[in-house]
């Protein structure tokens, strides 16, 4: 994660103190903790990140993304799919596994009690043609794409469906999501895809792969983290044990416990409601 806000923007909610340089470094670390507790309170990260996420499917027309507003959507797949076959011939081995991380595949023999493993990655063999031809170049192993036009189809698309695959006795079948979809309509501000045929399908049926988040953390979203961190940084000027101070028929107050409502009035449109 990354600060709402930085260090000037905090300043100006300290009403002209003059900071010294210790006490610049104790605002700086009162910014960092700020906005991750913000961040928690509101369920959400306000930078923009990318999403790579696998939903069910459902009857609704309307599909709900874990993340919002989006901010880009770059690719609506569906229908995981067998692709590639991998197997380990070799007569010496008891157990063989192929397994497939984000970037690369790990291809793993055991002979008589020792494991002996080759990582090829996706960067080094870009389609799937080239990635059987560099799993064929392996001792003991063999690959073979399933269907032949999926030949030109991204290697890298094979992190999609992550895991680890027995594929000695029989051979291990890689898959990737295979299907475009297209018949959607997006509501950014909310992460609502909608789709008049809905989203039927299994289990991780469907993947979207998106931008969520904030170009610009919003004005209110900065104000409360400003005021925040000035909150934080007056209870430092003060005796941490002290309950309540006094002065006779004058003046009595105690230091505030928890977040002024005011901050939290502020998040209370951006609190992200989780969703399953």
């Amino acid at each position: 994660m990354s600060d709402l806000i930085d260090r000037a923007r905090a300043l100006r909610n300290l009403n002209g103190q003059t900071v010294t340089t210790p006490e610049l470094a104790i605002l700086d670390g009162l910014v960092s903790a700020a906005s991750q507790a913000i961040e928690s309170h509101c369920r959400r990260t306000f930078g923009l990140v990318n999403r790579d996420e696998r939903y069910d499917g459902q009857d609704e027309a309307g599909l709900l993304v874990h993340h919002y507003p989006v901010a880009a959507l770059e690719r609506v797949a569906c229908a995981p799919a067998p692709v590639l076959s991998v197997r380990n011939e070799s007569g010496s081995v008891q157990r063989a596994s192929a397994r497939v991380l984000a970037d690369s595949i790990v291809l793993t023999s055991i002979a008589s009690g020792v494991a002996s493993s080759t990582t090829i990655t996706f960067a080094s063999a870009l389609t799937l043609d080239a990635l059987a031809a560099a799993i064929d170049a392996v001792t003991g192993w063999s690959a073979s794409v399933l269907v032949a036009e999926r030949g030109l189809d991204a290697s890298a698309d094979l992190g999609a469906c992550p895991g680890t695959w027995a594929a000695h006795a029989a051979p291990a079948e890689l898959r990737m999501y295979a299907d475009e979809v297209h018949d959607y309509e997006l509501d950014a501000r909310l992460g609502l895809l909608r789709r008049i045929l809905g989203w039927p399908g299994g289990a991780s049926y469907y993947r979207i792969v998106y931008t969520a988040g904030y170009a610009v953390v919003p004005d209110d979203v900065q104000e409360a983290c400003a005021q925040l961190v000035a909150q934080l940084f007056w209870q430092t000027k003060r005796d941490p044990g002290l309950a309540q101070e006094a002065v006779v028929s004058i003046l009595s107050r105690s230091p505030v416990k928890g977040w002024a409502p005011a901050i939290r009035d502020l998040l209370a449109p951006y609190r992200r409601i989780p969703r399953v």
